[in-house]
């Protein structure tokens, strides 16, 4: 049986691929776009760690010893472990890049990437 959320999510996808196809869009581009919409990136954790080493006092540590007590943290390992989700999703959708079927990249996509995207 399929539910409400797989039906939006079908329905969503073929509006996007009718979309493309009408405006005549290129694939590689397109997919392009979307990622960087979505804001995926190289970043890495030492951006984040250093953005949450700013909110600190600095002058308190030096960024090493603040960071030599911070990645004991339970915090820390949240970060890590987002850091990691990203960088996967990125570079499983950038793999994507050379496909010939849009409407295969946004199958693989969430519907929570879709709906930020928009239509």
């Amino acid at each position: 049986m399929t539910t409400q959320i797989e039906m939006e999510f079908d329905e969503l996808v073929q509006l996007y691929v009718k979309r493309d196809s009408n405006m005549k869009l290129d694939t590689k581009n397109t997919i392009q776009k979307f990622i960087d919409k979505l804001g995926y990136n190289k970043l890495n954790i030492n951006d984040f760690l250093l953005d949450e080493y700013k909110k600190t006092d600095i002058r308190e540590k030096s960024y090493y010893e603040w960071l030599s007590d911070f990645t004991l943290t339970d915090k820390y390992n949240d970060y890590k472990k987002n850091i990691n989700n990203y960088q996967n999703r990125y570079l499983y959708l950038t793999s994507l890049l050379n496909i010939d079927n849009i409407e295969d990249f946004y199958k693989v996509c969430t519907l929570e990437e879709l709906l930020y995207v928009g239509y």
